[in-house]
């Protein structure tokens, strides 16, 4: 989180003191936030949308309106926000449910000095997520450019396993200058296999041409 940007709280609650508590222990901790208070779907439905909070802090049963359903409208609208339950009574198998149905923490009224190390340890987890996903997209672009290069380039490219010698993938250019009709007739075979072609280059210089190929890019005639 940026220290420098007060992060946006959402907090679900009926009771305007039962708010102004939490916000007091959250400041104590030294977390620096905006927060507004909804006590209606409608308005936390608003509020999910013009606020974009970062965080939500829900009571578990309100008059109108309940944390559960508050719990499923976030998670329809994101799951990657941190929901919070705060409630003044909780037995393990509603706390399990909670966390079952997707509440990233929960709180018990009487210990709320807990809820700024719940809000903290949340931020970390997202934080994680959001590198975890950076780093997947960033894997899923970099197989995606290798993948263009492999198919795209009119050198010939074969993928084998080291530990058996068999191969793994070939690219079409692969099939073309050794006169195979299909993948299936590459991969059913080994390295000596493909040694065995009169046109069959050494690895080592296959594995030159590649590599001139990924510091050129591809050369398609």
């Amino acid at each position: 989180m940026d220290t420098d940007t007060p992060l946006r709280i959402l907090f679900v609650e009926d009771i305007e003191t039962d708010a102004e508590l939490a916000a007091w222990i959250l400041r104590k901790e030294g977390l620096i936030f905006t927060s507004i208070r909804v006590d209606t779907q409608e308005a936390f439905l608003n509020a999910l949308v013009e606020y974009q909070p970062e965080v939500v802090i829900s009571d578990y049963s309100l008059p109108e309106f309940d944390g559960m359903r508050a719990l499923q409208l976030t998670l329809n609208y994101s799951v990657n926000l941190p929901f919070i339950i705060v409630t003044g009574s909780i037995n393990e198998e509603t706390a399990v449910n909670c966390i079952k149905a997707g509440a990233w923490d929960y709180i018990i009224k009487e210990r709320m000095a807990r809820l700024p190390f719940a809000v903290k340890g949340a931020l970390e987890r997202k934080k994680t997520q959001a590198t975890q996903t950076n780093a997947e997209v960033a894997l899923r672009e970099s197989e995606r450019h290798y993948r263009e290069i492999f198919n795209a380039t009119n050198e010939a490219i074969f993928l084998d396993d080291a530990a058996t010698g068999r191969i793994i993938d070939v690219n079409d250019a692969m099939l073309r200058m050794y006169g195979y009709d299909s993948k299936s007739e590459v991969l059913a075979g080994t390295i000596g296999d493909l040694g065995a072609n009169p046109l069959f280059y050494s690895q080592s210089e296959i594995e030159a041409r590649f590599q001139r190929t990924l510091e050129q890019g591809p050369q398609i005639f």
